[in-house]
């Protein structure tokens, strides 16, 4: 998820980390790897998943690229419903 070249392959792999989505170890490294992705359609399905998980811990993670201007505008917008879910 976080060193793949390959879009297709990074949204695979999230969508197979959703079965284990209750293990903080697999949330934390979504979070963590969250800032560092550049496809903002891997961005907004890992803030999906952050906000099924529900995880405060991706709160502060999450409100920084809402307020980011750097990021793409689906993706902050993406950012601010997740927001509400957390």
């Amino acid at each position: 998820l976080a060193f793949d070249p390959s879009v297709n392959v990074r949204l695979s792999a999230l969508e197979a980390l959703y079965p284990r989505a209750d293990q903080p170890a697999v949330r934390s490294a979504v979070t963590a790897s969250l800032p560092r992705e550049p496809s903002p359609l891997v961005q907004v399905t890992m803030i999906d998943f952050l906000a099924a998980t529900r995880d405060p811990a991706a709160f502060a993670t999450i409100e920084g690229i809402s307020r980011n201007q750097n990021y793409d505008q689906a993706v902050r917008e993406a950012a601010r419903r997740a927001l509400a879910q957390l």
